[in-house]
């Protein structure tokens, strides 16, 4: 078994509308530990209803502009792998980083967490492989001539993810809504 340094997990921070600050919302009861010894982290926080309904109108309305809505297959694609670059700068830097914050916050051992680190720009590239192979439009048959199917984002994509497992989830669920469009 390796053992690795503990860190502190990153402040937590909100981003919404182009603003970065901590939720203002401090939850009662426990505070976030390190589940291996126990170690008070920092106490646990939560995004104020107020804010979760700024996040949506924002996204809503970046949505409605066409933001990223209306990009193109290939730019839509560059940007994916300008992210696939970013993961995978972060997981070949000394110190996990991302291994060390997954294994801290959800108690999974870290050869686990470092797996799930290293796959996170994988999830990325698979999306930009499905958009690319043209699953934003298909020819059909029709009874007269061919009809083209076009799948079309319908609005911005909420992402939920576990406890167990959160950067590896969130990368496959965002990376897809992002393909997608959303």
């Amino acid at each position: 078994m390796t053992l690795v340094p503990r860190g502190v997990l990153p402040e937590q921070i909100d981003r919404i509308d182009g603003e970065r600050r901590a939720p203002r919302d401090v939850l009662d009861g426990a505070p976030l530990c390190d589940p291996s010894t126990g170690e008070v982290l920092q106490p646990r926080r939560a995004t104020a209803p107020e804010d979760v309904e700024r996040a949506i109108a924002a996204a809503d309305r970046a949505h409605r502009a066409g933001v990223w809505a209306d990009l193109d297959v290939d730019a839509r694609s560059d940007w994916l792998e300008r992210i696939v670059t970013e993961l995978d700068t972060m997981a070949d830097q000394p110190g996990d980083a991302v291994a060390i914050a997954e294994s801290t916050g959800s108690g999974v051992p870290i050869e686990i967490t470092r797996m799930f680190a290293g796959s996170l720009g994988g999830a990325f590239r698979g999306a930009i492989v499905q958009l690319q192979a043209g699953s934003t439009r298909t020819e059909l048959p029709g009874p007269v001539r061919p009809v083209e199917l076009h799948r079309l984002p319908w609005g911005p994509a909420a992402i939920l993810v576990p406890w167990n497992a959160p950067a590896a989830m969130a990368a496959g669920k965002v990376a897809t809504a992002l393909a997608a469009g959303c």
